[in-house]
């Protein structure tokens, strides 16, 4: 079995994730390539201390995610976008308050305008309050539950949320 899956491959490819990676790598692509860091940058080089945050960073992202411990790619990716895209925001406030202002900016407006993709496909969810649960379960005793205690706010359950359906409706 592969690591990635191509229908997780085919979900990468979405306008959400080329973005994210786009913002996240975005630093040191402006910094090191000739024409706009000559423009937007005083030297086309890394100094010490970018180094130092990049580092950081990445120990950071190395941490959350292994951490994290998601079965999928795109949890992975997101985490680490996000880890890497607070970095970058530090490292474009330490070069120009402005830079990082306007970062912060696209990175809004990708937030808001392109958000991340929720699950497409067909499920077969039942969901419940309190107390429909126990009516339902009352109810029909040969019925075996698979019960998911979902909280919208916890991104452990969002990134659970389309397994579930997937599961749901074999």
């Amino acid at each position: 079995m592969a690591i990635v899956s191509r229908r997780e491959l085919k979900k990468v490819v979405h306008p959400h994730y080329i973005l994210n990676v786009l913002l996240a790598s975005s630093y040191i692509i402006l910094k090191t390539l000739p024409p706009m860091c000559s423009f937007l940058f005083s030297s086309c080089n890394l100094d010490h201390r970018e180094l130092e945050i990049m580092v950081y960073t990445a120990i950071v992202v190395i941490f959350r995610t292994r951490k994290q411990g998601a079965v999928n790619l795109l949890p992975y990716l997101g985490t680490a976008c996000m880890l890497i895209k607070m970095g970058n925001v530090v490292l474009y406030f330490y070069s120009d308050p402005v830079y990082g202002l306007i970062f912060i900016v696209f990175c809004l407006l990708h937030l808001l305008l392109l958000p991340e993709p929720s699950y497409q496909g067909p499920e077969n969810v039942v969901y419940f309050k309190s107390t429909d649960l126990e009516e339902e379960i009352q109810r029909n005793k040969r019925v075996s539950w698979l019960i998911e205690l979902y909280a919208p706010w916890n991104p452990a359950c969002i990134d659970f949320a389309s397994v579930f359906s997937e599961l749901s409706a074999r």
